[in-house]
Formats: C-alpha cells, sequence, structure tokens
C-alpha cells in the first residue's frame, strides 16, 4: 500500500476518531487492517472506536488478536480488560464443609451482576448487583454465574463457578430420668438438627 495512501486513510480515522465520529473512524481503520496496517496506538484507537460506535464483540476480538501482535502491551492488556473486565471468585469453587462466603471482584469495569443457583431448586435465580460476599450456608451443590460491566455498558464475559457444600453432623445420646434414650444429632458448628428417641 502506498505511503501516500496509507497517511490519508490514517488521518481520516483519526480524524473522524477525535471528532466523535465513531462509526467512520471504525471503518477508516478497518480499512488500514486490510492493507496489513498495524501499531498498538491503531489497535487500540480502533478498539475505541468500534465500542463507541456499538460493535463491543468486535472492539473486544480486535483486542484479543492484537495481543498476538503486541504480547507484552499493557495498553493493549488494560484496554481488553476495560472492554471484557474478568470477574475473580474468593475461594474459586470446590468442596467444602462448612458455610462457603463467596467474595467477587474485578480488576476493572463498574458493578458485577450474579445469579446462585441450588441444585434441586426449580426457581429462576434471581440477578443480584454485588455488593457483599455471597453466603452459601445450606447444604448442596451451587452453580454462581457472573458478569461485570465493562466501560461501554456492556455485559463482559460470563465467569461460571461451582461449589458443593455438605456440612458434618455428629451424634450425642442422653438418657433421661426414666431410662429413655434420646440421640440428638448436630450441624457441625450449628444447633441440634433432629432428636430420635429410644
Amino acid at each position: 500500500m502506498p505511503a501516500t495512501k496509507e497517511s490519508r486513510i490514517r488521518r481520516q480515522a483519526e480524524k473522524a476518531y477525535a471528532a466523535a465520529d465513531y462509526t467512520t473512524a471504525a471503518a477508516a481503520y478497518q480499512q488500514l487492517f486490510s492493507y496489513g496496517v498495524q501499531s498498538e496506538d491503531i489497535y487500540l484507537h480502533a478498539a475505541d472506536a468500534y465500542a463507541d460506535a456499538g460493535h463491543h464483540a468486535d472492539a473486544v476480538a480486535l483486542l484479543k488478536s492484537s495481543l498476538a501482535d503486541y504480547p507484552d502491551s499493557s495498553a493493549l492488556k488494560d484496554e481488553l480488560e476495560a472492554l471484557d473486565p474478568t470477574v475473580h471468585f474468593d475461594p474459586e469453587g470446590g468442596d467444602f464443609t462448612d458455610p462457603v462466603s463467596v467474595k467477587l471482584s474485578t480488576d476493572a469495569g463498574d458493578s458485577i451482576l450474579y445469579t446462585i443457583q441450588r441444585d434441586g431448586d426449580s426457581t429462576k435465580p434471581e440477578t443480584i448487583e454485588y455488593a457483599t460476599p455471597a453466603e452459601l450456608s445450606y447444604s448442596g451443590r451451587y452453580t454462581v454465574t457472573a458478569h461485570a460491566i465493562a466501560k461501554d455498558g456492556e455485559a463482559g464475559s460470563t465467569e461460571v463457578i461451582s461449589y458443593s457444600y455438605e456440612y458434618e453432623t455428629a451424634k450425642i445420646a442422653v438418657t433421661g430420668t426414666d431410662g429413655s434414650k434420646t440421640t440428638y444429632e448436630y450441624q457441625k458448628n450449628k444447633s441440634i438438627v433432629t432428636p430420635e428417641t429410644e
């Protein structure tokens, strides 16, 4: 591609970008890419233009592909995280014998939205905006689904983590004054669950 033509298209893209004409800017950047023209700045501006023009998925895909050419670029990584924020789970799923307090966080983005579905529960889970840790306090298997909101207001990638909580129990036998025996079953660290009288 002749340098003069490349320069003209680049100027057109930058002018449109500066004027907030993101649809025109995105088209011009796409033309540059089709001619094999690329740089970190072009990728960053193009991703912004795509996102601001309403093409969120294209912006994310472009940033992911750009990291193949610039794998050490912190600017591209930060922009990808801003447009496709990752939700972090603490703890990161697994099997537990004590109630689980699930903390959610993200390095970028705004709010985090999540649902919790307990196996066997046919009720559609409510979507909740994360504010405090989610408490899994009843025995069972849970699926926690979450995503963060990107800087352009779109949903980031959905993360799904499973937790299994099975409480431990203990039994104690008590003999009454009349000789009858009652066995009490305890949930670990909880109150009495069920008495069994003999």
